[in-house]
């Protein structure tokens, strides 16, 4: 089986192994995000700052809609497991994520950004929501006790929603 990822395009290793990792790790359709556009960096040409245009990681992983906690960057089977991890590396300095993957189909290579750490990991051992939450917060969670509470407040992004929506109406009477 190994030799057949080989042969396989990038949409092909995320359709067949990199989305049903994430699946078996618990992560649901509503956590992942996929093409996910990040800002373009911005450049100074001629004293004058300019953006690049932006780009797409193959996934970004949020815990919850205002929580996002790793880049997953997919290449084809003929790569190595941590060929996309710079690509990975860069999107998740453009998102101010921690975590970043990188996978071929026949693995992970997974990176903290904050330590430094960057260990290979097999296909079915992907962390879980609650493991890379646990593992961004727990020095902090153990510093300040009601930080969890902060982190996990949802806030209104200004867009409309069905709920704000309603309570506009609502108080407008």
């Amino acid at each position: 089986m190994s030799g057949s990822k080989t042969k396989l395009n990038e949409e092909e290793v995320k359709y067949n192994y990199i989305t049903p990792a994430l699946e078996k790790a618990g992560w649901l359709k509503n956590q992942i995000r996929m093409e996910y556009l990040t800002k373009g960096k911005i450049i100074i040409h001629e004293g004058k700052a300019k953006r690049e245009n932006p780009k797409k990681a193959d996934y970004v992983l949020f815990y919850k809609d205002n929580l996002p906690l790793a880049v997953v960057e997919a290449k084809s089977g003929s790569y190595s497991i941590s060929y996309g991890m710079q690509q990975a590396k860069d999107y998740a300095e453009r998102l101010n994520i921690r975590f970043a993957f990188s996978s071929n189909g026949k693995g992970f290579s997974f990176c903290d950004l904050e330590k430094g750490t960057e260990v290979i990991i097999p296909m079915d051992n992907f962390p879980s929501p609650e493991e890379l939450y646990n593992k961004k917060y727990k020095e902090e969670f153990e510093l300040f006790p009601n930080l969890k509470k902060i982190i996990e407040t949802q806030y209104h992004s200004g867009e409309e929603t069905p709920s704000t929506t309603l309570l506009s109406k609502s108080c407008n009477k």
